[in-house]
């Protein structure tokens, strides 16, 4: 019997025990908390500081009564000094309905401070329109992946290869507390270094070094990136080289056609599926002829 507050997300509601009705889609039944709380980061020697452009979802699945069983998502972004802004951007504060919530904070990507996701939060409606204040969501920093890229013939360091970090998720895991793996990239310097923080995980990490250097791409599966840094060399092998024409029905050269490569690497698992990893990429000239430079 109480009133509908429109416009603060959506609750997902399925009718109880009796009664035969499709899943449906009802505004947020109830009355809305005010819920207060920042985000900050937390440095090595302990000192903290606020984070601002966090994205914060906010989920829960036990909103309703006994006829009703729904859940609630409301999502909002840290700003001026890491205070959780809801949909009123002039107000530091989240309209939530009483549940039990898990809590997913995202960084920026090309921030310091990792993402993470927090259970357990209890909202509970402590009346007369009181706020709910005082929460401080903590995020532990990056944990910095390092190292050089060299020739595997002769150690010459490699510059200006790409590197992009790509999260594992385990098929049927779920959603539990703790760091979130994200995908991030950067490239190594002219002296084959690189430095790449990632939130903590298990990554395959992929190394493109620049097409005129004419060497292949390297993949480096299962890095762990845990409480320590990770160092880690990568040597680039000799390269084979794979060329072609492309030509239409008629025979006329195709000039622009995208080339890509893949391997299939079997899993040493026998349940487990075959992967299947892009290798090299080219594109083909006015005379429809490519070359393609890939690891033995």
């Amino acid at each position: 019997d109480r009133d509908a507050t429109p416009g603060y997300g959506n609750m997902q509601a399925i009718a109880g025990a009796g009664c035969r009705q499709d899943s449906i889609t009802l505004p947020a039944v109830g009355t809305t908390i005010k819920y207060q709380a920042s985000v900050e980061g937390l440095d090595p020697d302990g000192s903290v500081e606020p984070i601002d452009g966090v994205r914060v979802k906010f989920q829960t699945e036990d909103v309703g009564g006994d006829s009703i069983q729904g859940s609630y998502e409301m999502f909002a972004t840290t700003q001026d000094g890491g205070l959780i802004f809801g949909p009123d951007e002039r107000d530091p504060s989240v309209p939530l309905l009483a549940g039990n919530y898990t809590v997913t904070l995202y960084p920026p990507l090309d921030g310091d401070f990792e993402a993470a996701r927090v259970t357990g939060i209890t909202i509970t409606d402590p009346g007369g329109g009181v706020p709910i204040s005082g929460q401080v969501f903590q995020l532990e920093r990056k944990r910095p992946v390092t190292g050089t890229i060299v020739t595997m013939a002769s150690g010459r360091a490699v510059g200006s290869v790409s590197l992009e970090a790509y999260p594992i998720y385990a098929e049927g895991a779920s959603a539990s507390a703790g760091a979130i793996s994200r995908f991030n990239s950067t490239q190594s310097d002219e002296d084959g270094l690189f430095d790449l923080p990632l939130d903590r995980g298990a990554y395959d990490l992929l190394f493109m070094p620049d097409p005129s250097s004419h060497f292949p791409w390297v993949w480096e599966n299962g890095v762990s990136v845990g409480e320590g840094d990770v160092l880690l060399d990568v040597e680039l092998p000799d390269p084979v080289s794979l060329r072609a024409d492309v030509v239409d029905a008629a025979g006329e050269p195709v000039e622009g056609a995208e080339i890509k490569v893949y391997r299939i690497i079997s899993s040493p698992v026998p349940e487990e599926p075959e992967q299947v990893r892009q290798v090299g990429k080219s594109s083909t000239q006015a005379d429809g002829s490519f070359v393609l430079f890939i690891a033995p």
